[in-house]
């Protein structure tokens, strides 16, 4: 595990070959050193590592590969019938690069198992915890014991004309959606213990927090800040992340999401995106985070008046928002067949996040092999 500086930053210097996206190669070295400062990444517990794979011979890098450690929530059905929930380490891989001139050696592999091996042997994770992971290069993590679970895309065009809707909408600030996640999070607690009290089977899942939606939006307003601004003198390195947060507040976008009040002044719904970037134009598309009917409301209608005012937002922000990319497992089967039926949009699209999970125990991973296991939340919140 690495803790100098100077070789985390030459590991992200070889990955912005394959990750800067719409960012100069320094710039995204810089990012990566700003999103370790927001509280998902730099807590106590939930905390970032990096890990580099290097000669025997002469301690070269070879190859590199990042482990989020995040708070997860298992649920499991006990010997007299009650559902238990208990807090669990989880533990989410990215930024796995072997470097060029290292390639077809199967380095990858290799480090992919050490970690997994460390991680056991030094519980960095639970022993009933997992480890997850969004892989760019298909089912290669299968080699690895990992168990595929892709989820589809869907990529809705911007309406041209505005919808009339029942509700009021009230958009919502960055860093702004604390008490959303809450409510997200209890009804989401419910929701898991009637689940498993009705099939008996087990659940884990990552804890919904705003502390991940607010590693979405640092990443947002810092590729804003880095196309709209490339002459800012702001010192991101020096600063901590409550200054990083505040020297934002004037870069678009301002908004990441918004709730529906019906006309009794109750909040019936919210939906919270995050906003990113294409290589070539720069033009920005928004990806749905997460979509929360309040309880005792209506999910079909209330979605659909979400994804309406969403829409209504992208025409009043003027922004070049060129589709809104929704994982399918966000939503259910009706708002997909209204969104084929009344929308132009493209469904069942190949996610290039191809989400595979592990569990840290054998049995529970034979569990999750035989159906017995099921992991929730599955979706683009957890994603690293």
């Amino acid at each position: 595990m690495l803790s100098d500086y100077p070789t985390i930053e030459y590991t992200r210097l070889q990955n912005s070959h394959a990750w800067k996206g719409a960012l100069l190669t320094e710039d995204y070295v810089t990012r990566e050193l700003v999103l370790g400062k927001a509280k998902i990444t730099s807590s106590e517990i939930n905390r970032l590592l990096v890990f580099c794979l290097t000669s025997v011979n002469n301690s070269t890098p070879l190859a590199s590969i990042e482990f989020l450690v995040r708070q997860a929530w298992r649920y499991d059905v006990d010997d007299h019938g009650e559902v238990k929930r208990q807090q669990v380490l989880s533990g989410c891989i990215g930024g796995v690069y072997t470097y060029p001139e290292n390639r077809g050696m199967g380095l990858a592999k290799i480090m992919v198992d050490l970690l997994i091996k460390k991680c056991r042997d030094e519980n960095i994770i639970d022993p009933h915890g997992f480890i997850f992971l969004y892989s760019e290069i298909g089912e290669y993590y299968a080699k690895n014991g990992f168990k595929s679970h892709p989820i589809p895309l869907i990529n809705i065009a911007p309406s041209i004309e505005k919808f009339d809707l029942k509700h009021t909408v009230e958009l919502i600030k960055y860093h702004n959606f604390e008490s959303y996640m809450n409510l997200h999070a209890a009804q989401f607690d419910k929701k898991m213990v009637q689940d498993v009290k009705t099939d008996k089977k087990s659940r884990v899942s990552v804890i919904p927090t705003s502390d991940l939606v607010d590693w979405f939006h640092l990443r947002a307003k810092y590729i804003s800040n880095k196309l709209t601004a490339p002459n800012d003198k702001f010192d991101f390195v020096k600063s901590n992340y409550e200054q990083i947060v505040h020297h934002f507040d004037e870069t678009k976008p301002e908004h990441f999401g918004l709730k529906l009040k019906n006309s009794n002044g109750e909040m019936t719904g919210f939906i919270i995106w995050t906003q990113d970037w294409k290589i070539e134009d720069h033009s920005s598309y928004y990806t749905v985070l997460k979509i929360v009917i309040v309880d005792g409301f209506d999910y079909n209608s209330t979605c659909i008046e979400l994804l309406k005012a969403m829409q209504n937002h992208i025409i009043d922000c003027n922004e070049n928002i060129n589709k809104i990319v929704l994982w399918q497992s966000e939503i259910n089967q009706d708002i997909v067949e209204f969104l084929s039926s009344n929308w132009t949009c493209k469904l069942g699209l190949e996610n290039s996040s191809r989400s595979a999970i592990l569990l840290s125990d054998e049995k529970d991973h034979n569990k999750l092999l035989e159906g017995n296991l099921v992991w929730k939340g599955n979706d683009k919140l957890p994603w690293f």
